[in-house]
């Protein structure tokens, strides 16, 4: 890509590192390499404000399995997509959710999630936008609320009647019936005695109290979140603030995630850059949108990160 080429001679232009470097034929099919890395790196450090777009591939270092890719570490992940049938909420159904949240318990953020909250930490993160359903970033120490759940978050659960209704995913015996706060909202005020009312079941209170359901986006369902990121963006004005975005480990296959990352381009400052990190190649649908491509783990570019954020630091 001539652009990605001519960005990274400028940068380069005035650093130890030699400018042949960066002369393949074509850098989105060239492995990055550590120089490109450091170079990178080391333009990261000027940012003031970066947006992040994160997929499945930034956690597979943690050891959750990516359903597509290169990243795929679990030959019986795409088998398991057989269970994301639109409202099957039978017991081969929460059996499978449930497997897949035991998965995610106890796993740590990564390499990669560990630069972003740096960079949250920093004050140079602006948001981070992820259509992973781990929630790891919950457990970063900086990230706070500067991240949007883009296909809903696997730590809870929702109810049918209103999305509004949050509970967490813990339940006796892992049966997910009704909906606890439904049911709340239906229970009568205390009476004379102190004593409450238990909620009177008749069918037309029934009709009022939803059922359980993961708080994530299944297989043949829309993504609202996602649908509707672009007002979003709109409403908190991120990209007129920010000067860099940052694709990583996602496949871009979702078409609300090329529309988010267009609308998120068309708004970034003048002489920003947006970044693509993965293993794959740019996809031609967003060729048009990337100044330079990375083809390298997001494990290895949050390394090259957090080593640049070290040597500034001794270096002071």
């Amino acid at each position: 890509m001539v652009k990605a080429r001519a960005w990274l001679q400028r940068e380069t232009a005035s650093s130890l590192v030699e400018q042949e470097l960066f002369d393949p034929a074509d850098l989105s099919d060239a492995p990055a390499t550590a120089d490109m890395l450091q170079t990178v790196a080391r333009q990261l450090l000027n940012k003031r404000q970066i947006i992040v777009f994160t997929g499945a591939g930034i956690s597979t270092a943690a050891g959750i399995s990516c359903f597509q890719g290169p990243y795929n570490a679990n030959p019986q992940a795409r088998m398991m997509l057989e269970a994301f049938q639109l409202n099957n909420f039978e017991n081969d159904f929460w059996t499978f959710i449930t497997e897949l949240r035991q998965q995610c318990k106890g796993k740590r953020p990564t390499v990669f999630h560990r630069m972003i909250d740096g960079f949250s930490q920093r004050q140079q993160l602006k948001w981070t936008f992820t259509q992973n359903i781990d929630g790891l970033e919950r457990l970063c120490g900086h990230l706070g609320d500067k991240v949007t759940y883009l296909h809903g978050r696997l730590d809870q659960l929702r109810c049918t009647k209103n999305a509004a209704h949050k509970t967490a995913f813990e339940a006796p015996n892992g049966v997910y019936g009704e909906c606890p706060v439904c049911i709340e909202l239906k229970t009568e005020p205390p009476g004379d005695s102190g004593d409450i009312v238990k909620p009177r079941r008749s069918s037309r209170i029934r009709d009022q109290v939803g059922r359980l359901r993961p708080d994530i986006v299944l297989y043949g369902e829309d993504t609202p979140e996602a649908d509707s990121i672009g007002e979003q963006i709109r409403n908190m004005k991120l990209a007129p603030q920010a000067d860099a975005l940052i694709i990583a480990g996602t496949s871009m296959t979702i078409a609300a995630a090329r529309n988010a990352v267009e609308t998120l381009k068309a708004g970034l400052s003048e002489g920003s850059e947006v970044f693509w990190v993965n293993l794959q190649r740019v996809p031609k649908s967003i060729e048009h949108l990337i100044d330079v491509p990375l083809l390298t783990s997001t494990e290895r570019f949050g390394n090259a990160v957090l080593d640049m954020w070290r040597q500034q630091s001794t270096a002071v």
